[in-house]
């Protein structure tokens, strides 16, 4: 049986799909290359079915997945453990204010949401979007669960910056050799979109491909979903506005000080 050896947790926005993309990379990883979800909206599929996903690989030794919304849950975090007592898990920490205004973004380019202004997105202080930033709830239960040093906790600041130091780190994690390979930058940006509608469409087609056995059309609507995604975004999204910024801050003040007190990692950068 083949199940992964460790789990990108989260946060979702904090730059997973980067380090997903960076340890595919690594001759001796074999990544998962989309999300698999299983321990979050998929668990009723089993076992087997999970494993099933950790198909095609080759000479690669660790096994790998990134579900981002893994450590959003702690009915999940007792999922994983139950199943995956020794597995490591990863997450990166990205400033909670900047991630919830990217991640507003991203779900009005994927026509998730169809909300005029942030501001009125922030009238609801319960909206799913702002608590995917509370990391100290979040983290408590895989933290109260697993051994911490099978828990490795980056900063996405320091990933972005740093980031062939943060990703020997990450190598000596999950167990293999810090070899010489090309590190190819890459810059994955979320952008405003032209149309929602259209957002609508390629969110179908993504539904679609799924569903589809045959590899060669699902390749043509793979291809057909990042033509038109890529027409419909915009360069980027407009700079967060400065009382926007400090109801955010104001929003995240207590979970970042209860964040400081669970991990040693310096995030008062957040808030100066």
């Amino acid at each position: 049986m083949v199940l992964p050896d460790f789990i990108i947790c989260g946060a979702i926005k904090g730059g997973t799909t980067t380090l997903s993309a960076y340890l595919r990379q690594h001759p001796e990883v074999f990544m998962i290359p989309r999300e698999v979800h299983f321990f979050s909206i998929k668990y009723s599929f089993g076992l087997k079915w999970y494993e099933s996903r950790f198909q095609g690989y080759t000479n690669q030794k660790i096994f790998g997945e990134k579900s981002p919304e893994y450590m959003l849950s702690k009915a999940i975090s007792k999922r994983i453990f139950n199943n995956l007592p020794n597995i490591k898990l990863i997450f990166i920490l990205r400033n909670p204010v900047e991630r919830a205004y990217s991640h507003y973004w991203m779900a009005i380019s994927d026509g998730r949401i169809k909300i005029p202004s942030f501001r009125n997105f922030l009238l609801n202080k319960e909206n799913f979007y702002l608590k995917c930033g509370l990391y100290a709830q979040q983290l408590k239960p895989f933290l109260d669960q697993f051994p911490r040093d099978n828990i490795l906790i980056l900063l996405s600041e320091e990933f972005r910056y740093n980031t062939k130091e943060v990703l020997k780190r990450v190598l000596k994690f999950i167990g293999v050799t810090n070899i010489p390979f090309q590190y190819k930058k890459r810059n994955i940006r979320g952008g405003a979109r032209r149309s929602y509608y259209i957002s609508i469409l390629v969110r179908y087609i993504d539904k679609t491909r799924d569903k589809i056995p045959i590899r060669f059309i699902y390749k043509i609507l793979s291809k057909l979903m990042v033509n038109i995604n890529r027409f419909n975004k915009k360069k980027r999204y407009p700079p967060m506005k400065d009382f926007i910024r400090k109801r955010l801050e104001e929003f995240y003040r207590e979970s970042n000080k209860e964040l400081k007190e669970l991990i040693d990692l310096d995030i008062d950068k957040w808030w100066k």
